[in-house]
């Protein structure tokens, strides 16, 4: 069985995606790693690309677009290594992160997902893990209020900027932008819920890991995110719609509109 599979899901990502594959192969040494990229019917000829410049990785071609969750369950169903690393196409891969990562899981066996530091493109920290969203949160979050009052307390202690950014700790969720799971842990909790088209599957799935495992932060390896996330664009009406359709879908199966406490008090 290989170390691990890294699982890519690209949709018109050309831009970015050679880089990520480029840096997975410059810092995958000592790791036996399978790379696949789930193409989620592009047309920005990202496909011919990754073909022409690393014919070993694994392609996934989709005549539509299934979404994150779903585009990454085909990789999730079908991988045979002892890990899977979820990222995303605009993600940096940087020296010994993915050895850290590696080595942190088979040294910690009540862990069901890891995920390191997350960097903006500056080098400043992106908050990648964090606690359990309310509704009204998670809907002033796809409004862009949070844009507006950036200082709100409620936001401040979803995105865990209340907490050391410098230590190992158990998390209720990280985004899946950086999302390491064990082969076991998939098995038992399953793969991403596909009718979560984008948002709160990363969300979903984490709160399901914590039911028998633990979900870790490790702040000790980073990683760079460019994070080329449409709904954080004002403006972008489509994605308003969307995020907002995973947070109702969300929290009515997780039944959290009768106690929406219950979500901010796990774990």
């Amino acid at each position: 069985m290989k170390d691990l599979t890294i699982s890519i899901v690209n949709y018109n990502s050309k831009e970015h995606i050679l880089k990520c594959i480029e840096s997975i192969y410059a810092h995958g040494e000592g790791i036996d790693i399978d790379v696949y990229v789930v193409d989620n019917n592009s047309t920005d000829g990202s496909v011919d690309d990754i073909k022409k410049n690393y014919p070993d990785v694994k392609l996934i071609m989709n005549n539509e677009n299934r979404g994150f969750g779903d585009a990454n369950n085909q990789v999730l169903k079908r991988f045979n290594s002892r890990y899977c690393l979820i990222t995303n196409p605009d993600i940096i891969i940087l020296s010994g992160t993915l050895q850290e990562l590696v080595k942190f899981m088979d040294a910690n066996k009540d862990a069901g997902a890891v995920g390191c530091k997350v960097l903006n493109p500056d080098r400043s920290l992106q908050y990648s893990c964090r606690r359990y969203p309310s509704f009204i949160m998670s809907i002033s979050r796809g409004l862009l209020i949070d844009s507006i009052f950036p200082n709100n307390k409620i936001i401040k202690k979803y995105l865990m900027m209340d907490s050391e950014h410098d230590k190992v700790m158990p998390v209720e969720w990280l985004t899946g932008c950086c999302l390491m799971v064990r082969h076991e842990t998939i098995k038992e909790v399953g793969t991403f819920d596909k009718n979560f088209f984008m948002y709160f599957e990363d969300v979903d799935i984490c709160r399901r890991i914590n039911k028998n495992w633990k979900v870790y932060y490790l702040p000790d390896v980073q990683m760079i995110h460019g994070y080329q996330s449409n709904s954080r664009r004002i403006g972008n009406l489509k994605h308003k719609l969307i995020h907002l359709k995973s947070a109702i879908y969300f929290f009515k199966k997780h039944g959290l509109f009768t106690n929406n406490t219950d979500v901010l008090q796990e774990n």
